[in-house]
């Protein structure tokens, strides 16, 4: 599976892996969120939402991991084809 670039779904700010987020009305606790997947680690209280330190705004915490889109079928048929070239450049 690859690996999910993290980034606001609002405004697109990267979280700097820093612990930013706060357990707010549970245990206080401050950590790293993107860590734990919304999971406070210290109480194990479940996040649905994340609110983002840029913008202020509050978004589905799933909807931060954004994944690579799979290459077509054609592209991924065209490469094999170009197997014995040193490089491919994908445009």
């Amino acid at each position: 599976m690859q690996k999910a670039e993290i980034y606001c779904p609002k405004c697109k700010w990267i979280p700097p892996g820093l612990p930013l987020w706060c357990c707010l009305g549970v245990c206080g606790h401050v950590w790293d969120t993107f860590e734990t997947g919304g999971v406070c680690p210290k109480c194990k209280e479940k996040f649905e939402h994340t609110q983002c330190i840029e913008c202020g705004k509050l978004s589905l915490h799933k909807d931060w991991y954004h994944y690579p889109k799979k290459p077509p079928k054609e592209l991924l048929q065209k490469l094999s084809k170009n197997t014995n070239k040193k490089e491919v450049i994908i445009t």
